[in-house]
């Protein structure tokens, strides 16, 4: 597992700072695995577990580990993967569904994809950089002009789309503390990206299957 999401600084080389340096050994253990940054602020040979959770009972719906530490990538293969959860089940989402990101996952893309799948996206955009048009005022009216992510920035800084990112620390974050607690997820024990994967997957189902037991058991599932 890695990345938490943070944008690290640029290294003065031009290097991409989601890459190692030139002269970072191999890992021959697990040659599949990659060296991320992680929240720390340190290197570690890993893979970065993904996972969307559902906001009423913190169940995991999508999940898979990925040998790339940017997470902006992997938000499309995510939605897909929830996408054929959903199917397999015979689910939809239900209407005015919303998915809250942070700004790791945040690209002009990104929204449109999120869009395609049915969802409405309040995910942040990081810090205002210098070469970014100015922040639009909360009180006027988005213009038709405003980018995408004026757009986004706006939508995430009013009284509502505060409140509903506000709530991404109580939905996402207490999960991956649960499965650190209860299952040491932390860390992936089998070496190769399918067994990673695989393994990431089933900690997600454990987790999954304590979140049942806790609130009910069987009995929460309708029968007949």
């Amino acid at each position: 597992m890695a990345a938490d999401g943070t944008t690290p600084r640029a290294p003065r080389d031009g290097r991409d700072p989601f890459e190692p340096k030139p002269k970072a050994q191999r890992n021959f253990t697990d040659p599949e695995s990659r060296i991320m940054k992680t929240s720390d602020g340190s290197f570690h040979q890993c893979y970065n577990g993904q996972a969307i959770v559902d906001s009423v009972a913190q169940v995991i719906v999508a999940a898979d580990a990925f040998d790339m530490a940017a997470d902006c990538p992997l938000l499309e293969p995510m939605l897909d993967e929830l996408d054929e959860n959903l199917a397999a089940i015979d689910a939809e989402l239900p209407a005015g569904a919303v998915i809250i990101a942070d700004t790791g996952y945040f690209s002009e893309d990104n929204v449109q994809t999120v869009a395609g799948h049915g969802l409405d996206a309040y995910i942040a955009t990081g810090r205002h950089k210098h070469d970014d048009p100015p922040p639009l005022p909360l009180q006027d009216p988005v213009p038709d002009t405003a980018t995408p992510k004026q757009q986004m920035a706006h939508k995430t800084k009013t009284e509502d789309g505060h409140a509903i990112y506000a709530r991404r620390k109580a939905i996402v974050e207490p999960v991956f503390g649960q499965m650190d607690t209860t299952q040491d997820a932390k860390q992936l024990g089998l070496r190769g990206k399918p067994a990673a994967r695989t393994q990431w997957k089933f900690q997600a189902a454990v987790h999954n299957l304590l979140k049942l037991h806790r609130n009910g058991g069987l009995a929460l599932i309708p029968s007949g």
